[in-house]
């Protein structure tokens, strides 16, 4: 494998890295809402957790 390979490979993965760690801390700001189910956000947050199924 060549050097450039393993950078793109390398670049790929960070790519993948950040894309799961904004997907994380998306998931965990919803969970640590003070959610009141008469709270507006409350069905955002219901929302957002049944489209990640």
């Amino acid at each position: 494998m060549s050097n450039n390979d393993n950078q793109s490979d390398l670049d790929k993965a960070w790519e993948h890295y950040k894309k799961i760690r904004d997907a994380l801390i998306g998931l965990y700001e919803i969970l640590d809402l003070n959610l009141e189910k008469d709270n507006i956000f409350y069905q955002c947050a219901v929302d957002n957790l049944e489209n990640l199924k």
